[in-house]
């Protein structure tokens, strides 16, 4: 039977620490936000949109980042921390003063598809904020053979333990959830699942299912709002469900046998048998367990597999095909192909909106989505379709808001923009209140993160290429 290995006190490998290396792959999944206007000069303040109020907010702090770490990209906050995983390494800064707690590079553990470096959105994925740790995943962009889980104390930095496949394995992965990290460990003939506690890696609960037993994972990279970093909104995971509440276990050889399983207890929570062996067509969204196929979806009892309801889709393909699951505020999106028909179906009891037409939203959790054109970005009621405001966002040439560049929590929307040739470009961060769409810009800096009101910006240094400074800046 595999064992997972538990290492407490774990020292950085060597960079000459050979490694089995894992393919990485990233889809690129969701709206392009974009917008333009006439020419002007790269290098001048962008002209100010009919809503906008460019304001100079003075920082809360201002902090220097060691040149070793290269470009902040991405912030993850607690109440006490603001931790920024950069090119190189991290950074925890102290949120009330700006000192930095500590720093730790990983540049010898990085995978070398990176050549020793994190772009923004591995940078996204490597470090997650889970109370009071840090979980570093290695299965995106550090070398699997080193560790494929690191764990951090948030407040010192100090390792906790590393968490490694077992000598026999051969197929692991894990997931990180509000509770832990959940790992499947599997030889030629058992899979071993084991919820780890965060503190020191020890196993909450341990259970064995036969080789080519398949599971409903969750997402791969953070489908639940409260672990994406920064409030940050994500490029190739189209979802901000609520965190499951079960894992899923289907057993192909048993006549597609599931299981339904507590994931904060490991208990049984029920079990039923299907038309179907595979685990592909299924998602669970907090207690919500939702079986996905062309043309219909339903959701079933995760205690016997009854049908609590069912309702044919606009869409043709799986829901769960190809963008993911699109949810806000415990509704699931149906959207036809062609973007001629959307609606929500309300999770709990089947019932479908109105439908409208709509392009493909960036869906918020707020249950706001936002769109965009050549014309501004426009905010749209999800439920009924109705536009709820519209900004002639629209600083400069050559301008584009990315999906990797915007944050959002209930309130607003954070918008990096630049004026300007990619490289040569004066950066400017838009927010757009979600109820109003009321603009304030602030200029020159590019956004890291937002939490709360609060956001953490980096310089954008042209003279001095490798000298970052980050600010925190009231922007609510």
């Amino acid at each position: 039977m595999p064992e997972s290995h538990i290492d407490l006190d774990v020292r950085e490998p060597d960079a000459e620490t050979p490694g089995r290396r894992r393919p990485l792959i990233f889809a690129a999944v969701g709206l392009l936000l974009a917008g333009s206007v006439a020419c002007g000069l790269a290098r001048r303040p962008p002209e100010e949109p009919e809503t906008a109020h460019l304001v100079e907010a003075a920082p809360l702090w201002t902090a220097a980042v060691d040149e070793a770490l290269g470009e902040p990209h991405v912030a993850s906050f607690s109440e006490e921390t603001v931790l920024v995983t950069a090119q190189r390494g991290l950074v925890a800064y102290d949120r009330a003063t700006g000192a930095v707690k500590w720093q730790r590079r990983l540049e010898e553990l990085i995978a070398s598809p990176y050549d020793g470096e994190l772009n923004r959105d591995a940078a996204a994925r490597v470090a997650t904020v889970v109370g009071d740790a840090v979980v570093l995943d290695a299965q995106w962009a550090l070398e699997a053979g080193c560790s494929d889980y690191l764990v951090l104390d948030l407040a010192t930095g100090a390792v906790r333990f590393a968490l490694k496949p077992g000598d026999d394995a051969q197929w692991f992965q894990g997931r990180v959830t509000s509770g832990g990290i959940v790992s499947v460990d599997c030889d030629r003939d058992v899979c071993v699942t084991s919820a780890h506690d965060l503190a020191d890696g020890s196993v909450r609960w341990a259970l064995t299912h036969a080789a080519g037993t398949q599971m409903a994972w969750p997402a791969r990279y953070p489908a639940w709002e409260h672990h994406a970093p920064g409030g940050r909104i994500q490029p190739d995971v189209a979802a901000v469900g609520d965190e499951p509440s079960y894992l899923l276990f289907v057993d192909p050889e048993r006549t597609a046998h599931v299981e339904a399983v507590d994931i904060a207890t490991g208990e049984l929570a029920g079990e039923w048998t299907t038309d179907v062996d595979t685990a592909s067509n299924y998602v669970v969204v907090g207690g919500a367990v939702l079986d996905a196929r062309p043309g219909r979806v339903r959701r079933i009892d995760p205690v016997d597999g009854g049908e609590l309801w069912r309702i044919d889709t606009f869409r043709e393909d799986s829901l769960l095909s190809t963008d993911g699951v699109l949810l806000a505020g415990g509704k699931l999106l149906d959207s036809a192909e062609d973007g001629t028909r959307t609606r929500w179906i309300d999770l709990a009891d089947g019932t479908a909106g109105p439908a409208y037409a709509a392009e493909h939203p960036v869906v918020l959790r707020s249950g706001v989505g936002v769109v965009s054109d050549a014309a501004g970005v426009t905010g749209v009621d999800l439920l009924t379709g109705t536009t709820l405001w519209h900004t002639a966002v629209r600083p400069g040439p050559w301008e584009t808001f990315r999906e990797r560049d915007a944050f959002a929590d209930d309130d607003t929307l954070v918008l990096v923009g630049r004026l300007g040739a990619e490289q040569r470009a004066t950066r400017w961060i838009y927010t757009v209140d979600l109820a109003t769409g009321h603009v304030r810009g602030f200029g020159g800096a590019t956004a890291v993160g937002h939490d709360g009101g609060q956001a953490l910006t980096s310089s954008f240094p042209w003279e001095r290429p490798t000298e970052y400074t980050v600010r925190l800046v009231e922007v609510g």
